[in-house]
Order: C-alpha cells, then structure tokens, then sequence
C-alpha cells in the first residue's frame, strides 16, 4: 500500500484475454508507470473488465480491510464475471 495526498492507496492490474475474460491480476502500491503506446490502444478490454467487477459492490467500494482480503475479492468475482 502506497500513500498519495496523506492516504493509502493500491494499484489494481489484471490481465484479460483477447475476448476481455480475466486472465489473472494482482495489487501494488500505488505508483505511477509510463504507459506503452501499443498496450495503451486495447485499454478497452481492461475497462469493460473493471466496469464487469465494479458491479460487485465489494469491488466497487474496496471495503476489504486487507490487500490481500482484496485481490481474494477480485479474484472471487472475476471468476463469477467468466462463467
């Protein structure tokens, strides 16, 4: 967990097939990375799978105390979003 403006924040990251199913992600403090040019063109996947996951209001509102609690929350519905 990284801090930004006095609190604490995560970066979430996830990878998505090429139909936009969860392929796997993981957490990180939150940092801020160059982005690539070519990767930064599929974005759209990335963001329909967040708008997928963000319809749990678990994920939507990163109620979970532990980062770990969270991912377990990520994983738990990305794979009820791929069924």
């Amino acid at each position: 967990i990284g801090r930004s403006s006095g609190r604490l924040i995560t970066t979430n990251h996830a990878t998505v097939g090429a139909l936009g199913n969860p392929a796997g992600s993981h957490s990180t403090p939150g940092q801020p990375r160059p982005q690539d040019k070519d990767l930064y063109s599929v974005r759209s996947l990335m963001k329909n799978l967040f708008c997928k996951l963000s319809q749990f209001r678990v994920i939507d509102t990163r109620c979970d105390i532990t980062a770990l609690g969270f991912l377990g929350a990520i994983h738990l519905t990305a794979t009820v979003v791929d069924s």
